[in-house]
């Protein structure tokens, strides 16, 4: 039996990477009242602001979903609720995909 390339196993570490790194969030694709439970890999480092008379922290958040998860690239009207954010609602800016294209990269952009 041959031994498999990285290339034909790159779908299965990239599936158990989001399974063991992941963490759950709600997805409502544009259009539907339905929120998808999905798992994201998400990068939640804060940024900070200096402004002429203060300083302050924005949150910057960058998201990682692997497409056979969210087939459909995410658009503007989708909304993203994080239990990790709790009582807020985002939507997907900055949409493309990773070198490998396997997985959609996207910053939140909250909606008020």
């Amino acid at each position: 039996m041959a031994l498999k390339t990285l290339s034909e196993m790159m779908p299965s570490v990239a599936a158990t990477a989001r399974n063991v790194l992941g963490h759950d969030i709600l997805y409502t694709p544009t259009g539907t009242s339905t929120a998808l439970p999905i798992k994201a890999q998400g990068d939640y480092s804060p940024n900070m602001l200096n402004g002429e008379v203060s300083v302050g922290i924005d949150q910057d958040i960058e998201l990682m979903v692997l497409k056979t998860d969210l087939a459909a690239m995410p658009a503007d009207g989708d909304r993203i609720t994080l239990p990790r954010v709790p009582g807020k609602t985002f939507k997907p800016v900055n949409v493309h995909h990773d070198e490998t294209a396997e997985h959609w990269l996207f910053n939140l952009k909250r909606v008020v």
